[in-house]
C-alpha cells in the first residue's frame, strides 16, 4: 500500500476533481441505483454533485451491490486502511468501475500498478457494510452471471446484447430466450451497464465490449478488412468463466504452462509476476496482433537482476516460446480463434495450381517446368511442419532447410 499526500480528501473533493458535467452526474446517479426522478434536472452541476455525494454515503449499500467483484474486494481491503492508504493491481489499460463514477481515484504509476484511493467519509460508510454485501446470494448471483458475460466478452472483444443473451440461454438451458435474466442482471451491475457501447450500426442491437478492449475501431476495421463472417468459436462454460475472472482473465491457451515455465525459468519472474505477464502478452497480441520490441524490452527490464538469460541462445529459445503462445492465443478479430484454429480450419487443396508463364518471363529466361516446380514446392512447404522433412527432399527438417528464418 502507499500513502496519499492528502489524506483529508473527502468524496465530494473526488468527485469534484473529475470535472462531471450535469449529464455525466446524472447518468452516474442511475447507473449506481440511485433515483432521481426528474427532481434534479433543474439543478446545477454543484448541487447535483453535492445531493449525489449526500446520497451515497447515506445509503452506500445501494451502489456496493451494484459493483464488480474486484472492486468490492479492493473496498474490503480499503475499508481497513489506515488514512490516505492506497491498494495496488496490476491491471494494465483497465480503469476501475469506482475511479470512473468518481468515487475513488485510481493513479497508474511507473511500474503500471494502478494504484486506489477513497475518501475517508466513503469508508466510513462502507466499512460496516463490505462483508455482508460480498455474503449477500443475489449480490453473488448477480457476480457469477455478470463473471460468465465478461468471460465471453474477453474471449471475443465485443457482443451485441442479442448474441448475450443467446449465450445465456445456450449455457444455461433457460426456458426463455434469457432476456429476463439478462435485463435483471445487467440493471444490477455498473460493470456491465459501463462496457455497454451504444447502438450498433448494423442491427440497432447495442453491443458491450470486453473492459480490456481500447480500440473498439481496430477490431472492427480488421474483421472488415479479412472479410470475415464467421462464427464465434465455441468455449466450454469452464472457460469462459476462467476468462471473466478477476484479477487476471485465464485464457484458453495450450502454451499456457509453456509460457509460464518460461517466465520463470528464464525470466526469473515469481508465479504472480509470471501471471501478469502472461496476462500482457495476450492483451497486447489483441489489438497489436504481434507482440512488439517494447514489450520485449520491458520483459527483460522487469526481469532486472532476477534475468536468467544468458546468451542469444537463451533468448531466442524463450521467444519462440512467446511466438507459439501467440499463435495459439484467441483474438478478438477471428472471433475468439487463434491463428493456428484458422489454420487448421482452412480447406486445403491437395495440389498446387498450375502456371503458364506469359512471353516476359520466357524473354527473361524462365522456362515453364521451371516455375512449375517452384510453385510446387512453395505449396508443399506451406502447409509442412517447422520439424517434418524439408519438401525440396534435402534431408534436413524444414526449419534447418527452405524453412529456416
Amino acid at each position: 500500500m502507499e500513502k496519499k499526500k492528502n489524506a483529508k480528501d473527502t468524496l465530494e473533493v473526488i468527485m469534484t476533481r473529475n470535472n462531471f458535467n450535469k449529464a455525466d452526474l446524472l447518468e452516474n446517479a442511475e447507473i449506481m441505483g440511485y433515483n432521481t426522478d426528474h427532481q434534479w434536472d433543474d439543478l446545477g452541476v454543484e448541487q447535483i454533485r453535492n445531493k449525489l455525494v449526500s446520497e451515497i454515503l447515506a445509503n452506500p449499500k445501494t451502489m456496493l451491490v451494484r459493483l464488480p467483484a474486484e472492486e468490492l474486494l479492493m473496498l474490503k481491503i480499503l475499508k481497513d486502511a489506515a488514512p490516505g492508504m492506497s491498494v495496488s493491481f496490476r491491471q494494465s489499460e483497465r480503469a476501475f468501475a469506482i475511479s470512473l463514477l468518481g468515487l475513488a481515484e485510481q493513479v497508474t504509476a511507473d511500474d503500471e500498478e494502478e494504484k486506489v484511493f477513497i475518501s475517508e467519509d466513503f469508508k466510513e460508510a462502507i466499512r460496516p457494510l463490505i462483508v455482508g454485501v460480498l455474503d449477500d446470494e443475489m449480490v453473488r448471483f448477480r457476480i457469477l452471471i455478470e463473471q460468465f458475460l465478461v468471460g465471453a466478452l474477453n474471449l471475443y472483444g465485443l457482443l451485441t446484447r442479442s448474441e448475450l443473451k443467446r449465450m445465456l440461454k445456450d449455457y444455461y438451458e433457460l426456458e426463455d430466450d434469457g432476456s429476463g435474466l439478462f435485463e435483471h442482471v445487467y440493471e444490477q451491475s455498473i460493470g456491465l451497464q459501463l462496457l455497454f457501447y451504444g447502438e450498433n450500426r448494423q442491427d440497432e442491437d447495442g453491443f458491450f465490449i470486453s473492459p480490456y478492449l481500447v480500440d473498439i475501431g481496430f477490431v472492427e476495421e480488421e474483421r472488415e478488412k479479412r472479410h470475415l463472417t464467421i462464427d464465434l468459436k465455441l468455449f466450454d462454460e469452464k472457460t469462459i468463466m476462467e476468462a471473466g475472472a478477476c484479477f487476471f482473465p485465464v485464457i484458453p491457451n495450450p502454451v499456457s504452462r509453456k509460457l509460464h515455465n518460461t517466465f520463470e525459468r528464464k525470466f526469473g519472474f515469481k508465479e504472480l509476476d509470471a501471471s501478469y505477464w502472461q496476462f500482457r502478452v495476450w492483451l497486447d497480441v489483441q489489438e497489436e496482433n504481434s507482440v512488439d520490441i517494447e514489450v520485449i524490452q520491458e520483459l527483460l527490464d522487469a526481469a532486472g537482476s532476477h534475468n536468467k538469460i544468458k546468451d542469444i541462445d537463451d533468448l531466442n529459445e524463450a521467444m519462440g516460446v512467446v511466438v507459439d503462445y501467440m499463435n495459439h492465443s484467441p483474438r478478438w478479430i477471428f472471433y475468439g480463434r487463434s491463428p493456428v484454429d484458422l489454420r487448421e480450419e482452412m480447406p486445403r487443396s491437395t495440389s498446387a495450381p498450375r502456371i503458364e508463364i506469359g512471353p516476359n518471363m520466357q524473354r527473361m529466361g524462365y522456362r515453364q517446368e521451371e516455375v512449375q516446380h517452384m510453385v510446387d514446392a512453395l505449396w508443399k512447404s506451406s502447409s509442412v511442419g517447422r520439424n517434418e522433412p524439408c519438401p525440396c527432399d534435402s534431408g534436413k527438417k524444414y526449419k534447418h532447410c527452405c524453412g529456416k528464418g
